[in-house]
């Protein structure tokens, strides 16, 4: 199966960050289903290795499971030289995580992680990446960034900044590459009820149009296929992206604050 943007079914590595859980199982299962060549990428050493195990015995596929914090700047740096040994089509760049509450109150090595991991990490692989794609004229990036990229978001401060980051990064990058036969895009998801609020300790920050992670995941492959910059799973959290455009963005940060503020606060 070949798309106009070079990607084809059968041809190379599918990359996935995040892979052991919500989005990136999905997006993993989904692509194992295709046929699709896997390198995952985790933490969870007894996780990652049972689900290459099971994704590669269920439908015949090869998948390499890969243990790697990638809030380890080092991590990130044998990943990249990993990634330049073998034929990748398309890098999932999914990995991350949020804190949710009053900035002050939180933890500052974890603040410090989640830039690591949502922005620092994310560049380097899709730059580590990029030179590859773009000699074989083919493949491309997806990037998952979030609704909470489209306005500052109180109690989510870093993490809506780092979301911001990945959605400008990726349509940037979108705009370069375009050309050369390389796609990126940016998927921009509203709440996606997985591991990632048992994470974050609570459910008060999902705001938005809460979606099952197959249906994010089918439409970002599609959003991709096409050749889409950006692509905002389910019509309410399109409207919400929209909107932040029009209204004020002082009105847009107050009405992001009252969504998302923990329970209890005033």
């Amino acid at each position: 199966m070949s798309t106009s943007d070079g990607f084809s079914a059968g041809e190379g590595w599918v990359v996935i960050t995040g892979a052991t859980g919500g989005l990136g199982a999905s997006f993993a299962r989904t692509l194992a289903a295709e046929g699709r060549s896997l390198l995952l990428v985790g933490r969870n050493e007894t996780a990652l290795e049972g689900q290459a195990a099971e994704l590669s015995g269920r439908f015949g596929v090869p998948v390499r499971p890969l243990i790697a914090d990638l809030a380890e700047p080092a991590a990130v740096s044998d990943l990249v030289k990993q990634l330049n040994e073998l034929d990748v089509d398309l890098l999932i760049n999914n990995a991350g995580f949020a804190q949710h509450g009053p900035y002050e109150a939180l933890d500052p090595a974890g603040q410090h992680d989640q830039l690591q991991v949502c922005v620092v990490a994310l560049a380097d692989l899709a730059q580590g990446i990029a030179p590859q794609l773009v000699r074989r004229g083919r493949g491309g990036m997806i990037n998952v960034a979030s609704t909470a990229a489209f306005q500052p978001t109180p109690y989510l401060a870093a993490y809506a900044a780092s979301k911001a980051f990945v959605l400008s990064f990726s349509q940037a990058l979108h705009d370069e590459l375009q050309g050369k036969g390389v796609t990126v895009t940016a998927l921009c998801p509203g709440p996606v009820m997985t591991g990632f609020w048992e994470q974050v300790g609570s459910t008060d920050a999902a705001f938005g149009q809460r979606l099952p992670a197959n249906r994010v995941v089918a439409q970002g492959l599609d959003g991709f296929r096409r050749g889409q910059a950006v692509v905002v799973p389910g019509w309410r959290n399109v409207i919400t992206a929209q909107a932040n455009r029009i209204i004020p963005r002082r009105l847009a940060v107050k009405i992001a604050g009252l969504a998302v503020r923990p329970r209890g606060r005033s």
